[in-house]
Parts: structure tokens; C-alpha cells; sequence
């Protein structure tokens, strides 16, 4: 008897206008629990917007954003970003926005939400949070080992390369114990090996944390061997979902990316 797929977030009939300009039409989407799900389409296809609705970013002109919080789903369409980031719903940008005053561990370790030591009351009483701090840090530093990493711990922002600055960027959310994490262009700027390795990396998180992943990416032959389903944007719609093998040999993808 098959496992009962329960699912973790649901779009349903998502819009999207900026003055007029549809962006987004009726996109509804389901991402399964513990899955790593491909989010993929030409450019201005709709991604980004897509995953700001999310994230909470923009507002849905139309449409609901549902998420599994517990055991029922909620509404969060409409919800700030920090209110959505609680709930334990973490992303990356294109653009990556590391804080340039800090060290790439420092960086990592602002990333994880409800700490002691942020709490007014308790930054005294560094008794209170000191164990949980070393704990951070170790994991922090176990995280960068597993990328060979441990070189830039204590360096900062403007000493890395562009491939590094990006790599810090995706590792950070990991801090987070998210339940869903959408990653927008993960891959761009890393080379070949470091790519495979961050999608290695993600495929364990997922098999050992039950992490879901949302993942925009344009190096469609390196995310074909990562996910486990995919969904096509072209034109602020829906065109197409299925199997990673399914999609690749879809008419109409294919016409989307190299045109008729």
C-alpha cells in the first residue's frame, strides 16, 4: 500500500498584477511534504514573483497561499515576511544579501530565529544562552566543513568570491531548521563540482531533516538529477508539470525554451 503524500504548501488560483501588467495568472501549485520540487521557465516567466507571494514580499491580487503550520493548513498570503520566516519558511535570492560588517560564521549564525541571547532580558545572563551559542557554532562550523569551507569562516563578505558569496548565502538559510526552503538560482556562479555538491548536500538534508525545497534554477541538467517533480512557468502560467523526464520531453516546454 503507497504512503499517503501529504503535502506542505498549495497555491490556489494565484494572481499577480503590477499597473495592469499581468505577471502571474491562476498558477496553482502543490509541493509535497519532504519533496524537492523545480520551479523552471524563461526568463519574466514568473518565478521570483511566485516565490515573493510566498514569502510575503508581494500581496496575491488574486488567489490564496496555503501552508501546513501543524496539522491543518493556514492562510499566509498576506502575512509579512518575518511573520512567514517564523513559521519556518526560508529562501534565498538571486541577489545574495549577506551583511558585509560580519564574518561569513557571524553571518550564519544571526540566521537561526528565537535565540536566548537576542532577548534583552537575557543578554546578561550569558548563562542562559552560552550552550546554545556553542551549539550554533558548531553546526555553523560543520557546515562549512562539509563544503571544504572552513577557510572563509572568518572572513568577510568583500574578501570572498562571487561563487563563495553565494554559496554562504544558501548555507545560511540551513541555520534555519526550515521546514520549506525555496532557493532562487542557487547554482549561479558556482562551478560545476561545487554545484553537484551543493545539490548532493541538499538531497541529504532532505533525506535526514525532512526539509521540502522549492527550487528556481536555469542549469536545468544539473536540477533534472536533483528533483522530484517539476513545474513549468511560462508567460505568468502554468504550462506544464510532471516527473523531471516527463517535462524535458514536453512539446510545449521545449517550444517555450527554443521557440517554434
Amino acid at each position: 500500500m503507497s504512503k499517503e503524500v501529504r503535502h506542505i504548501l498549495a497555491t490556489r488560483n494565484v494572481s499577480k498584477y503590477f499597473e495592469g501588467v499581468k505577471v502571474l495568472e491562476k498558477v496553482s501549485i502543490t509541493i509535497p511534504e519532504g519533496g524537492i520540487i523545480g520551479l523552471i521557465g524563461p526568463n519574466g516567466s514568473g518565478k521570483t514573483t511566485l516565490f515573493n507571494i510566498i514569502t510575503g514580499f508581494h500581496v496575491p491580487s488574486e488567489g490564496e497561499v496555503l501552508y501546513r503550520a501543524s496539522n491543518e493548513f493556514i492562510r499566509i498570503d498576506g502575512l509579512n515576511p518575518h511573520e512567514i520566516y517564523r513559521l519556518r519558511i526560508v529562501r534565498t535570492f538571486q541577489l545574495p544579501r549577506l551583511f558585509h560588517s560580519l564574518t561569513v560564521i557571524e553571518n550564519l549564525l544571526v540566521t537561526p530565529v528565537g535565540q536566548r541571547g537576542e532577548s534583552i532580558l537575557n543578554a546578561v545572563r550569558w548563562r542562559t544562552w552560552l550552550e546554545e551559542e556553542k551549539n550554533l557554532v558548531k553546526k555553523a562550523l560543520g557546515i562549512l566543513a562539509m563544503f571544504n569551507k572552513l577557510e572563509i569562516a572568518f572572513k568577510y563578505p568583500a574578501q570572498l568570491s562571487v561563487a563563495d558569496i553565494k554559496l554562504v548565502e544558501t548555507l545560511r538559510g540551513l541555520m534555519a531548521n526550515a521546514r520549506l526552503y525555496l532557493l532562487d538560482e542557487p547554482l549561479a556562479g558556482l562551478d560545476f563540482a561545487t554545484a553537484r555538491r551543493l545539490l548532493n548536500f541538499i538531497k541529504e538534508i532532505r533525506n535526514s531533516y525532512n526539509v521540502t525545497f522549492i527550487i528556481i534554477e536555469h542549469r536545468i541538467d544539473l536540477l533534472m538529477e536533483t528533483v522530484d517533480y517539476v513545474y513549468v512557468l511560462h508567460n505568468g502560467r502554468l504550462l506544464a508539470s510532471g516527473k523531471p523526464d516527463e517535462v524535458i520531453q514536453n512539446p510545449d516546454v521545449v517550444k517555450a525554451y527554443v521557440g517554434e
